[in-house]
């Protein structure tokens, strides 16, 4: 059975949103805006240091000089991310709504 297509659109776009207001706070340099939005990213990448490493990374693109920072950010939450993928069931890209297709998935950087 295929999803609807307003579900499949929203759940894809909410990272796209996410990654956006990330890239919007590193631009601004203001870390802790991002708060909220790393939680979402977190839910789709289920991994710490893969979450880590992806903001940095991100952050590093829009503002180099201050990459550490997001470092710090995602360091000092760190437990509560991990919380977080706990109590989250659905903290994984592979999604039971998507198919799979074989090559790169996001959650295995």
């Amino acid at each position: 059975r295929m999803p609807s297509l307003r579900r499949v659109v929203e759940s894809n776009f909410h990272f796209l949103i996410a990654v956006h207001e990330i890239m919007a706070a590193a631009v601004q340099g203001s870390v802790n805006d991002s708060t909220n939005f790393i939680f979402v990213v977190h839910k789709y990448l289920g991994n710490v240091e893969l979450t880590k490493h992806f903001l940095g990374n991100l952050w590093h693109l829009v503002a180099p000089s201050q990459e550490r920072f997001v470092w710090e950010l995602v360091g000092s939450i760190e437990n509560d991310l991990k919380i977080f993928a706990l109590n989250n069931k659905e903290t994984t890209c592979k999604n039971k709504d998507q198919h799979q297709v074989p090559g790169l998935q996001l959650g295995t950087m």
